[in-house]
């Protein structure tokens, strides 16, 4: 292996390690968001916000040594992939950390008011969520397609959970007028744990396209899955030297 070779390997795993660094900020802050909303602690939502910070710093470093790999190594193939997939991860990623944060300013909302009614389906929902996160990381790290569409068809149920969620919250807003306030702010919450599995859907999407070169993404408007037409017997992943 040569010295450019060596250090692009490590470039390229100090990429991977430090998305996969910032993944678990955004399950600890998802946790705590979880955390703050069941046991009502506003001061746990707080350090949520605070800690923020912390996933958007991440965010910029990961994007600028994405920039340098493609700049300095001009990558191919399975690398390209990997570096493209791991830049829109990283753009999700800390989506769903300021879902987390938006999450937490609406418990600090909420503590200021009686509760509405027991919170058993938004941590049901949280659950799932965690779930289709863990997942699509775990899908990441081991370049598995199989499994990020494993986690892809889990979305449908969170859906299904959170449109069962507005019912029930129509029907407190209904019955009197003084839970409207509280009932649109779980709703909110609600409709922030569907998103935060529509960005694992995207991280898995990004999982399969990183490890086969297939774009399924909108691929109902396409009519199929389209494969890049470099893949069949691409070339050795490398830097480029020439």
């Amino acid at each position: 292996m040569t010295r450019l070779e060596k250090h692009y390997a490590e470039h390229l795993e100090t990429l991977s390690s430090k998305l996969m660094r910032m993944g678990g900020l955004v399950e600890q802050a998802v946790e705590r968001a979880l955390e703050a909303l069941v046991n009502r602690d506003c001061e746990l939502a707080r350090a949520v916000i605070e800690a923020d910070n912390d996933i958007n710093r991440l965010e910029l470093e990961i994007d600028q040594l994405g920039l340098e790999l493609l700049a300095r190594y001009q990558p191919a193939a399975r690398d390209l992939r990997l570096i493209v997939a791991a830049m829109q991860i990283n753009t999700d990623l800390e989506r769903m950390g300021d879902l987390a944060v938006n999450m937490c300013k609406r418990v600090e909302e909420l503590c200021q008011e009686p509760p509405l009614k027991p919170l058993i389906d938004l941590p049901a929902m949280g659950r799932r969520a965690q779930e289709m996160l863990r997942g699509a990381l775990d899908a990441f790290v081991a370049r598995d397609a199989t499994a990020a569409r494993a986690v892809i068809g889990k979305d449908d149920d969170l859906d299904h959970r959170m449109e069962s969620g507005f019912r029930e919250l129509v029907s407190y807003m209904i019955e009197d007028p003084r839970n409207i306030t509280r009932a649109i702010r779980l709703a909110f919450i609600a409709k922030l744990l569907e998103r935060i599995g529509d960005q694992a859907t995207n991280i898995c999407e990004l999982v399969v396209f990183m490890a086969e070169g297939t774009v399924i993404k909108h691929a109902h408007l396409t009519g199929a899955p389209r494969k890049l037409p470099d893949t069949a017997g691409e070339p050795p992943s490398g830097p480029r030297t020439a």
